[in-house]
């Protein structure tokens, strides 16, 4: 009889912890101006009221306060992002492989855990008998890493990522890049067909909001040595592609190619 208050109390206490994210907080994420609204148009005690409806921590500063409410917005649009492709995932019959391994990458909570997970997955691949199936492995998981970067670069430590301090960030994404180039080049070695190379292409050449931060997107990093390491025809199917996609970088595939 005892157990059933104790009970009530542990739900009730689960709730309240739940994770919730106004949408006033995600508005102005979308609308980049959380820092004029939080910094210049509220007072410290109107924060500490956002911080009580986002269940979050009232003590600290302001500028703390600010801190804690942009940081919570930020988990807000993750998490609202991945519900809204959990859902399309569902609702579709044709289930698709790149957003199953895209959708393990917010099961991770750091970047190193992020980049782990891309090299664990793309190893993995490698022993995939589907073309298919070793393509949707690699773009889901670069757009993961991507997601991860992006977080990094946006965070309070992103002079660790972006070059300012250190040079992890860029690292890490000249290592999922040469992953591209390994795949690619199996073209050479008759693994893969003109129409799958020309699908890998295309698939390698999304552009992701890493490029605001001066982070280029995998085939501007790898085009001039793909050309270079290509027999005639690879190069040439390169090229082509090359002078339509505009994240390919206009000079980085045609310099030294003779």
């Amino acid at each position: 009889a005892t157990s059933t208050p104790k009970r009530a109390k542990k739900n009730k206490e689960n709730t309240s912890d739940a994770f919730a994210c106004s949408d006033d907080l995600l508005r102005w994420l979308d609308s980049n101006t959380i820092h004029a609204e939080l910094r210049d148009k509220r007072t410290t005690d109107a924060l500490k009221q956002l911080c009580r409806e986002n269940n979050l921590p009232v003590s600290g500063p302001k500028y703390a306060l600010v801190a804690r409410l942009i940081e919570h917005a930020k988990e807000g649009k993750k998490k609202r992002e991945e519900k809204l492709l959990i859902n399309s995932f569902n609702e579709t019959s044709n289930h698709s492989t790149e957003t199953q391994h895209l959708l393990d990458f917010y099961k991770v909570k750091t970047f190193s855990a992020a980049n782990n997970l891309f090299h664990k997955k793309y190893q993995a691949s490698k022993k995939l008998k589907s073309f298919e199936d070793q393509l949707a492995v690699l773009t889901g998981a670069s757009k993961g890493f991507d997601m991860h970067l992006l977080s990094v670069l946006e965070g309070p430590r992103a002079g660790y990522y972006n070059g300012k301090y250190s040079e992890d960030g860029i690292d890490a994404q000249n290592d999922v890049a040469a992953c591209w180039k390994e795949f690619l080049l199996s073209f050479e070695s008759m693994e893969m067909s003109v129409e799958d190379f020309e699908k890998a292409i295309v698939a390698g050449s999304f552009v992701s909001k890493c490029d605001d931060y001066g982070f280029d997107p995998y085939f501007k990093l790898i085009g001039h040595e793909l050309v270079k390491a290509l027999e005639e025809k690879g190069k040439q199917i390169l090229l082509k592609y090359s002078t339509n996609m505009s994240s390919f970088h206009p000079h980085a595939v045609v310099v030294d190619v003779s």
